[in-house]
């Protein structure tokens, strides 16, 4: 092996080792400001799972006009988290919102709007960043109508509520609540 043949070798593999971990740094470092978090209900031999980041109001406008400069414009994608997609894993088939979907891993996503939100179940689900989600993937989409609070939420919470029996998913953000029946 020549000597230039040594350093372009040499040279690459130093690429590599700064693109990994100035990767791995970004990755962390964003969790820091919006961190993991799971939301599990076991009922029935019944196992759901969400996994998602918690981003912070930290005064903002969340939802809103793009023209107001809101964190999330009205109809515009949001993937519903922060950093990777958020995912749904649930062990059985269930009807999500009125909608079929068998066991599996799956990724979410919405386009908020003033009256109700669009809640999309996407079959690609290892996605990091803000790239949006190829829609030509979705399994289905449901409008899931707004509940706005006279308190604000800090921090985004997804949570599970028991209603009889079948769950109901709570997504709430700022003053916004959206609940989705789970069966």
């Amino acid at each position: 092996m020549t000597r230039k043949t040594k350093r372009i070798i040499i040279s690459i593999l130093a690429i590599v080792v700064v693109l990994v971990g100035t990767s791995l740094y970004l990755t962390i470092s964003t969790k820091n400001h919006s961190p993991l978090a799971h939301a599990t209900y076991d009922k029935d031999g019944l196992s759901i799972d969400i996994k998602y980041c918690q981003p912070f109001k930290k005064g903002r406008l969340i939802f809103g006009d793009e023209k107001d400069g809101a964190l999330q414009p009205f109809g515009k994608y949001w993937r519903l988290g922060a950093n990777e997609a958020t995912t749904i894993t649930t062990n059985k088939n269930v009807k999500f919102g009125g909608h079929s979907l068998e066991a599996g891993t799956y990724s979410l996503y919405a386009i908020p709007g003033v009256e109700f939100f669009t809640i999309a179940v996407n079959e690609v689900y290892d996605r990091w960043g803000y790239a949006e989600a190829d829609v030509s993937k979705d399994i289905f989409r449901l409008n899931v109508p707004v509940e706005y609070t006279n308190a604000s939420i800090e921090q985004l919470q997804i949570n599970f509520i028991e209603k009889g029996d079948n769950a109901l998913l709570k997504i709430g953000w700022d003053t916004t609540e959206l609940k989705i029946e789970i069966e």
